[in-house]
């Protein structure tokens, strides 16, 4: 396990800010600051684990728990008809070295859906917007 604080350690720990979904005792949800599509979530384990081999079974459970959870928001709310969970793990596959599970809608995805904004107020907007959203239910 690396010892170091990460961003999303921070963001467990309420030191870094975040537009969080949910959580439980062992794992939180927040949007996705670069989203694939509207709604796209990462959800991590509030304890440092840099991976899948490093999580323990008991906050992979309140991860997956937390993805079963989005997954009827993007249904429900955002009126996705799928939901595509993507998890990578090592040293070259992870931009940051934290267990992370992406979960957004498809198929319809539009690649790079943050890049549409013309600004990152216009971003903060949309996704600010999409949390209000998700967490009306």
């Amino acid at each position: 396990m690396t010892l170091s604080k990460d961003i999303f350690c921070a963001i467990a720990t309420n030191d870094a800010p975040a537009l969080i979904i949910a959580e439980n005792d062992l794992a939180v949800a927040f949007l996705d600051r670069e989203p694939t599509t509207e709604g796209h979530v990462l959800i991590i384990p509030k304890r440092h684990a840099d991976d899948i081999l490093d999580i323990s079974r008991e906050e992979i459970t309140a991860v997956m728990s937390l993805a079963q959870h989005v997954a009827i928001i993007l249904r429900n709310i955002l009126g996705y008809t799928s939901v595509i969970l993507h998890q990578v793990n090592g040293v070259e596959a992870q931009d940051i070295r934290h267990f992370h599970l992406h979960v957004y809608g498809g198929p319809n995805k539009i690649q790079h859906y943050y890049q549409q904004f013309g600004s990152t107020d216009d971003l903060n907007k949309a996704l600010l917007d999409t949390m209000k959203k998700m967490t009306q239910e």
